[in-house]
C-alpha cells in the first residue's frame, strides 16, 4: 500500500505570509482541519497545527501564520506506508504534508492511518485491554472548564472524559474546539491588543459543554474503537467496564503502535509530556534515567523498537510540588503500564524503570 491510497488529497493550503493567525483559526475551525502546510513562494515552507497555538498562554490575533510554522520531514506519494509510519513516529507529530514535485499534494495524518487499520496491520485479534493506558484521567461534570484545559494541556491530546462522582462516563470534552470558540468569539469584541490565557477565569462547568458520551470495551478489538475514533471525529475514546466507569483509554497513537513496520535498527522514541517549557531540569532528568533504561532493552527483553511516554503532573501541596508520573512502554513484545508518584522526581521516575525491569523479568520466565 502506498500512500497515496490513503493520504488525504488536495489539502487546504496557506499562504505564510499573508495569512492572520485570525483567519488562519477560523478556517481550521470551519473545515475541521487541525493542521495545514504553509508556501512561501509557492514552496512548502512548514506545518501549522491548530493544537500547539491554543497550547500558547499568550496569542497575537494579528501575526501571520507563518510565526507558528513547524518545519517537518515530507513524505512522496509514492512511498509505501510502512515508510511513512517510521518518519511520522520519529517526526513525534501527528500529520506531515505528502509533496511531489515541491508542491503539496496531500497530508498524511495519524487519522488516515487509523481509518485504514484493518488494511495496513493485522488488527482484529488485538482487544482494547491489551493497548488501553490504564488508570485514565479525568474531569468530574461540575469541574471548572479551566481546570479541565490545564489537565488536557498536560496530557498533549484534545478531548478528556467527564465522568460522574462514580467514575460512571457521562461525555467527552472537546477542550480545545471550545477554547479556540471562546477565542474567536473574543477577537470580535475586541479591535486590537493581546489575548493572555491566564487573566481570566472561566466560569464554566465541563458537564455544560461536553458532548455525548464515546466508549468502547476491554474485551472489544481496537477496530471497534478505531472506527468510533473515525466516526466521532476524537482522538481518544474512553475504555468502560460493564457499570460504564472509565477504566482505560485507547487513543490515536496507541493504535498506530501496533503497527510492525519491519524495522531491523533499534530504537524507542521517548515521548514527555506534562512538563513545561522552562523545566528543563526535569526535561534532563527524565531524558537521562529514560536513555538509562531504554538501553538495557535490548538485553532484557530482545526489543527492537517502539515507544515510551511519560506523563508528568505536577501538584503543589503546602509549598511544596508533588510528581504524578503515568508512563507506557509499546514496543514488539510489550504493552505496559506503570504509574508512580512522589517529592522527588527522579526517585519517583527511577523507580517507574525498576518497576518495568521486574515485570519483563517475570513475564520472560513464564
Amino acid at each position: 500500500m502506498k500512500v497515496e491510497d490513503i493520504m488525504t488529497a488536495d489539502p487546504i493550503v496557506m499562504e505564510a505570509e499573508d495569512t492572520t493567525l485570525t483567519d488562519a483559526m477560523s478556517k481550521m475551525r470551519d473545515s475541521g482541519i487541525h493542521q495545514v502546510p504553509l508556501v512561501k513562494n509557492r514552496k512548502y515552507s512548514g506545518m501549522v497545527y491548530y493544537r500547539d497555538i491554543l497550547r500558547r498562554r499568550s496569542l497575537q490575533m494579528k501575526s501571520k501564520i507563518g510565526n507558528f510554522a513547524v518545519m517537518t520531514p515530507y513524505l512522496n506519494k509514492g512511498m509505501d506506508v510502512l515508510e511513512a509510519v517510521k518518519i511520522l513516529r520519529d517526526s513525534g507529530l501527528f500529520a506531515l504534508p505528502v509533496i511531489d514535485r515541491e508542491k503539496i499534494v496531500g497530508i498524511l495524518s495519524e487519522t488516515d492511518l487509523v481509518a485504514h487499520i484493518r488494511d495496513i496491520t493485522k488488527a482484529d485479534s488485538v482487544n482494547n485491554i491489551s493497548i488501553m493506558s490504564t488508570e485514565p484521567i479525568t474531569v468530574q461534570e461540575d469541574e471548572d472548564l479551566e481546570s479541565a484545559t490545564e489537565k488536557v494541556r498536560g496530557l498533549n491530546e484534545s478531548e478528556i472524559p467527564v465522568v460522574d462522582k462514580n467514575g460512571k462516563l457521562k461525555g467527552l470534552l472537546r477542550v480545545e474546539e471550545y477554547t479556540l470558540n471562546m477565542i474567536l468569539a473574543e477577537k470580535q469584541k475586541m479591535a486590537k491588543g493581546d489575548l493572555v490565557g491566564n487573566r481570566e477565569k472561566v466560569e464554566v462547568k465541563c458537564g455544560s459543554v461536553m458532548g455525548n458520551p464515546v466508549m468502547s470495551t476491554e474485551t472489544a478489538s481496537i477496530l471497534d474503537s478505531a472506527e468510533k475514533l473515525i466516526k466521532n471525529h476524537t482522538r481518544i475514546i474512553p475504555i468502560v467496564d460493564e457499570h460504564e466507569k472509565v477504566v482505560g483509554i485507547v487513543g490515536i497513537s496507541d493504535i498506530i503502535d501496533i503497527i510492525n513496520t519491519g524495522e531491523e535498527k533499534e530504537g524507542i522514541l521517548v515521548e514527555i509530556s506534562g512538563l513545561d517549557s522552562w523545566d528543563d531540569d526535569l526535561y534532563d532528568v527524565a531524558f537521562f534515567l529514560a536513555d538509562k533504561f531504554v538501553s538495557k532493552l535490548p538485553k532484557n527483553g530482545k526489543i527492537s523498537h517502539g515507544s515510551l511516554r511519560i506523563h508528568v503532573a505536577k501538584y503543589k501541596t503546602e509549598g511544596n510540588v508533588k510528581y504524578s508520573i503515568r508512563t507506557r512502554l509499546s514496543t514488539d513484545h510489550y504493552h505496559l503500564n506503570v504509574n508512580n508518584f512522589g517529592w522527588n522526581f527522579g526517585r519517583a521516575l527511577s523507580e517507574v524503570f525498576d518497576a518495568y525491569e521486574e515485570r519483563m523479568r517475570k513475564l520472560a520466565v513464564k
